[in-house]
């Protein structure tokens, strides 16, 4: 999921709250780390935090094409938060979220361009 993305937006995933969290059930850094059978399986792409709290907000798998979000970049990009900024109050919306949103969309279409056998080549 997170192979065609620049290194700079991976670096800011895991350094940075890009990821507006829209879910309530989370894993904390700290059981991620304390639990042998996630940490040898997946490894962390994106943290988000929360009252003080860090939590994984995306997966990636170390030896399968496995990975999961845990969030919606969808709902951040500039251009579709619009009228609703209060639902992202302290999240960070501008060119970076942007960009995270369309390597996701790229990602995405790759994937289903794979099952669509028409014999065409997926394209940005």
């Amino acid at each position: 999921m997170f192979s065609g993305f620049p290194a700079s937006l991976l670096t800011d995933l895991k350094t940075k709250a890009y990821a507006f969290h829209a879910h309530d059930y989370v894993v904390s850094r700290k059981a991620f780390a304390e639990s042998q059978q996630l940490s040898d399986f997946f490894k962390i792409v994106a943290t988000d935090s929360h009252d003080n709290k860090t939590f994984v907000t995306a997966v990636e798998s170390r030896n399968y094409p496995i990975s999961g979000v845990m969030f919606h970049p969808e709902t951040q990009t500039i251009s579709v938060i619009g009228t609703d900024r209060a639902a992202l109050a302290g999240k960070v919306n501008n060119a970076d979220t942007d960009a995270i949103m369309l390597n996701f969309s790229r990602f995405v279409k790759r994937e289903a361009m794979k099952g669509m056998n028409t014999g065409l080549e997926p394209s940005e």
